[in-house]
């Protein structure tokens, strides 16, 4: 159609009616579908988002405090390694321990395991069996022997009632300690 002709068209108030009706709607959709739409997703997102970095950063917190504890501890340690004797052995302080208990006799092997690196420190074990000796003697030795003073602890330790003579106990526990 030519434009003159749509100059010319007359249309009843009705039909304006109708006409400013659908105009308004197509702005309305073209609002809601480009504009409004977009905006609430955008908004859910950015909700989304802070939800996520919010739990990230408790996580982090925790993540913190865990890092400082272990920190704190591994300078603890290092203090306590520090104030050992000079030249402090595993091996030569359980036996010695074990001389003190009254229990060396009953040892029936020691063994020093290979010293593991772990961090800035050096991880040695020895693994000791006992052979008939009572509830008592363990106890002593072990009050003994895991002190914080010489940072001597039982990594794994495995008891079992002896059967000749009974009442005594074989026990195999393994020693461990850093430097």
């Amino acid at each position: 159609m030519n434009m003159a002709v749509l100059k010319t068209v007359r249309l009843s108030r009705r039909e304006k009616q109708y006409l400013v009706l659908c105009a308004v709607a197509v702005v309305l959709f073209i609002l809601v579908q480009f504009i409004l739409f977009p905006f609430l997703d955008a908004r859910e997102r950015t909700k989304r988002a802070i939800h996520h970095q919010e739990s990230m950063l408790r996580e982090l917190a925790v993540l913190s405090a865990e890092y400082r504890s272990l920190r704190d501890e591994a300078r603890d340690v290092g203090r306590m390694i520090e104030h050992r004797p000079e030249g402090f052995s595993l091996f030569s302080f359980l036996e010695r321990e074990a001389g003190r208990a009254g229990i060396k006799p009953n040892i029936s092997h020691m063994r020093p395991s290979e010293t593991i690196e772990r961090g800035p420190y050096r991880e040695s074990s020895v693994e000791l069996r006992l052979e008939n000796i009572t509830m008592a003697q363990l106890v002593d030795y072990l009050k003994r022997v895991e002190t914080e003073q010489y940072l001597v602890s039982v990594r794994r330790i495995a008891i079992k009632r002896s059967e000749n003579p009974p009442g005594l106990l074989s026990v195999l526990i393994q020693f461990v300690t850093y430097a």
